[in-house]
């Protein structure tokens, strides 16, 4: 039997005739299907990332970051123990106030924001300082310690007891 034209078309990738019912080129052996051909290879791909990083993104937002809101548990997060501590380093003069945290909520909170008021002996606010704790974490009904620390405005004998807010943290709907 001899092959007439319509009986062949042309391969989709080199050209060449084959059969018109030929799944696979017998020259270049490329498949024949639309979906799974040349020209289809980068839509197939940008899809393909596409939905990985929509998959990371969601993972990211929406479980990691996505967390608890602080309002909620902040009268759960009790500051204990403050003690006033001023030391001359290299000729500047540094206040800290160190204390206990104590985690009296079921969640996990880390990347504490403390506001810390300085007063004197009549127990008037002498001086104040911010900070984030970053890397400190308090687990669901443990203590964890606290310090906040900076370059001290008024001489070392003013400095006699301080009262610590946590005005900030940080928690996740899914930790590690």
């Amino acid at each position: 039997m001899s092959e007439s034209a319509t009986d062949s078309k042309p391969c989709m990738a080199c050209g060449e005739s084959i059969r018109r019912v030929a799944k696979k080129c017998p020259h270049c052996h490329q498949i024949q299907s639309k979906l799974l051909s040349v020209q289809y290879a980068g839509a197939f791909v940008a899809v393909l990332l596409l939905m990985v990083f929509g998959l990371v993104g969601w993972a990211y937002y929406g479980l990691l970051t996505g967390g608890y809101d602080f309002a909620d548990y902040q009268q759960q997060l009790v500051v204990l123990d403050e003690t006033v501590h001023v030391e001359n380093r290299s000729g500047n003069l540094y206040v800290s106030c160190m204390g206990r945290i104590k985690n009296g909520s079921p969640k996990k909170w880390r990347d504490f924001y403390f506001e810390t008021a300085f007063l004197d002996a009549h127990g008037v606010v002498v001086d104040t300082l911010s900070d984030r704790a970053v890397a400190l974490y308090a687990r669901p009904g443990q203590d964890t310690q606290f310090r906040v620390r900076g370059v001290a405005d008024k001489g070392s004998d003013v400095y006699k007891s301080c009262r610590t807010k946590i005005r900030n943290a940080s928690s996740s709907r899914f930790e590690l």
